[in-house]
């Protein structure tokens, strides 16, 4: 190769041109001398290049001793006419080249120069980069899918497949095989045929559903979708459906379940004799389990008694019934939970009143009222039972027991009917007279009482002036007042019962807080605990506790609990108070450690005048208005009140009331 000037050098207007029209590009040329005779593009710097001592200067003057080295026998190599393309990656890695150097020639073709072309492929690696990780991430979910899949070509051959759920077909499925040669039905390869041409006629097909027949007498189901590839080929996904067909027809059959069940439901409804509630019961039962053999009992004066039988000789041998509730019957009878026994011979309370029994289903008749009577049925052959047929009959069993308490409630009801209309009659006059009298007499009260307290003060005067008086006169003042004490007090309990009707009835209902309006009152009842020496703690919710309702009245309801714990807890006691949601209302309750409430007066507790009947009790100021009051306005509001005690212990008395209807 001659030595050439830089301004005869042929090219080297053109590379100087390349380089800079073009973006990512870098262009150098040097002699044989490794000098460099031409440096241009912005991305020299990036090569350890110092863009002031390139041009004029050698390899190993512009670059440092390491890349020089490097690139030093690619340089020579280039001036010997041959190419090289190399890869470098600057800046950690976030920088990608594509260098390549290689001879710049004359006309001749003969060598004059040395070129190295440096182009930025950082974005074109990094695009790369990420279409492998795509197709990684692309691969990972098509192997995750729960579909089998085939590429198909139109003619049958299966051209690649994915076998990402077993499919139970009877044979083996391989690339380069043909569907017609699958042991299939003709109609189902027609029908995969059908598919197939439809997908490459119009891009796609509906999904279809396919059963393929067993060799074990069983079928499989599969659903096919399909969508085109090429215009040649198809992409087929088969997902294995059996598992949701079988569960389908099991549905199916618990539908047929349900309707019987609807049948029970119209039949029951139409009836409330008693008789032919219990006949549709244990034909319904009998229908719906295919037991061999059962009973239904109803619970009669605290026994129980068989009412109902079916089976060969059932009567006779269930009579050890009634005779004496044991084994099984006796168990749930005891627990009130129905069970499912598969094997009777492995449960130790099993009592052999059918001897060719092999599994037992028992279930109590429960109703809001309690429990009502017994279902029993067994089967003398295996898997008879299952926990379906177990389930329904539990459902069956819940609409039987409703049924019966409505049939006995009826004939209750029918005998006391025409007792209720006369003494409803009765009852509404006497009510009538009641109140004119209440009201009569508690306005009346008034002059008494003020009278008999100006003669008590008269003569507490006399006596205190020293005037000769017994002792039997001073008892008959306290007598004296403590009557008219009680006359004051009962007077203005019945006043109070006829303005909490008045405040009721005129005042509008309004969104209040449970929670706040508790907490005011034990705020104002502390100090009266205190004075006790009680403890009085308060469990109030976050929650407001919305309810409807007049607060005054309500407020009273919540005094006069608290009022009555203090007053019937001995010093020294705890009171606990405590609002708490309950179902769709809120609950309120009040806890002592005081007397309790002997079981004679439990009865008496929320009607007027009533008072606790115990010794300790009768030196407690009070009317007996109280606890009526809580009552009448808890029921006016539509709660109502409940309490537990032990006598000698202490008691609960609380409330419920339903939440505001309005937020």
């Amino acid at each position: 190769m001659s030595t050439s000037t830089q301004s005869d050098l042929p090219g080297l207007t053109a590379y100087r041109a390349l380089a800079r029209s073009l973006p990512d590009t870098a262009v150098l040329m040097f002699d044989d001398s490794l000098r460099f005779l031409l440096a241009e593009g912005r991305d020299l710097p990036a090569f350890g290049f110092n863009t002031a001592r390139i041009v004029g200067y050698t390899l190993g003057e512009a670059l440092n001793s390491d890349l020089a080295r490097r690139y030093e026998s690619h340089f020579q190599a280039a001036l010997h006419g041959q190419q090289t393309t190399l890869e470098e990656s600057f800046n950690d890695g976030r920088s990608v080249y594509s260098i390549q150097i290689g001879p710049a020639r004359d006309t001749d073709q003969s060598v004059v120069a040395g070129v190295m072309v440096c182009r930025n492929i950082s974005a074109q690696r990094t695009a790369e980069r990420k279409l492998r990780e795509s197709e990684a991430r692309n691969r990972a979910l098509i192997t995750a899918m729960p579909d089998t899949i085939l590429v198909i070509n139109q003619d049958g051959l299966l051209v690649d497949y994915i076998p990402n759920q077993v499919i139970d077909i009877g044979a083996m499925m391989v690339p380069g095989m043909n569907i017609r040669d699958l042991p299939a039905p003709e109609s189902l390869v027609r029908m995969v045929f059908d598919v197939i041409g439809r997908t490459l006629r119009d891009g796609t097909a509906p999904p279809a559903d396919m059963a393929w027949p067993l060799p074990n007498g069983t079928t499989a189901y599969y659903e096919l979708r399909c969508v085109a590839l090429t215009d040649r080929q198809v992409m087929l996904l088969v997902r294995n459906i059996t598992t949701l067909r079988r569960a389908e027809a099991a549905l199916r059959a618990r539908l047929d379940d349900l309707s019987a069940l609807r049948v029970l439901e119209a039949q029951l409804s139409d009836s409330i004799d008693y008789d032919r509630v219990l006949d549709v019961g244990i034909e319904i039962s009998r229908q719906l389990s295919g037991a061999s053999a059962g009973f239904i009992a109803v619970q009669q004066g605290g026994d129980a008694r068989l009412m109902r039988t079916f089976g060969r000789e059932a009567a006779s041998r269930f009579s050890v019934f009634e005779a004496m509730v044991q084994g099984i019957c006796a168990r749930v009878l005891r627990n009130q939970e129905a069970e499912f026994i598969p094997n009777v011979s492995a449960d130790p309370d099993y009592v052999a009143a059918v001897p060719e029994t092999v599994a037992q289903i028992t279930i109590p008749l429960i109703t809001h009222r309690g429990l009502v009577g017994l279902l029993s049925l067994e089967s003398d052959r295996p898997n008879q039972f299952t926990e379906t047929v177990f389930d329904v009959l539990c459902i069956l069993a819940g609409r039987l027991a409703v049924a019966l308490g409505n049939a006995q409630l009826h004939a209750q009801t029918v005998q006391q009917l025409e007792a209720l209309r006369d003494l409803h009659e009765r009852v509404s006059d006497l009510e009538q007279v009641k109140t004119i009298m209440l009201q009569l007499g508690a306005h009346d009260l008034g002059d008494p009482l003020m009278l008999i307290n100006n003669f008590v003060a008269y003569l507490r005067d006399d006596l205190m002036q020293g005037k000769p008086a017994g002792e039997a006169q001073f008892e008959y003042l306290h007598q004296i007042e403590a009557a008219a004490e009680r006359i004051h007090r009962i007077s203005r309990d019945i006043l109070d019962a006829e303005r909490v009707d008045l405040l009721i009835d005129s005042e509008r209902f309004e969104v209040l807080s449970l929670t706040a309006l508790v907490d005011e009152v034990i705020n104002a009842q502390r100090l009266a605990a205190e004075s006790k020496g009680h403890t009085l703690s308060a469990d109030l919710p976050q929650d407001p506790a919305t309810i409807d309702g007049v607060g005054v009245v309500l407020a009273q309801s919540v005094t006069n609990l608290i009022n009555n714990a203090i007053k019937y807890t001995p010093e020294g006691g705890a009171i606990s108070v405590c609002v708490r949601p309950d179902g769709n209302g809120y609950e309120f309750s009040v806890t002592d450690t005081g007397l309790g409430i002997p079981d004679e007066a439990k009865d008496q507790l929320f009607k007027p005048l009533a008072r606790i009947g115990s010794r300790e009790a009768r030196h407690i100021a009070g009317t007996g208005f109280g606890l009526y009051l809580v009552k009448r306005i808890v029921e006016r509001h539509g709660g109502s009140v409940f309490f537990s005690s032990v006598y000698g212990q202490g008691s609960t008395f609380g409330f419920r009331l339903p939440r505001a209807c309005t937020p």
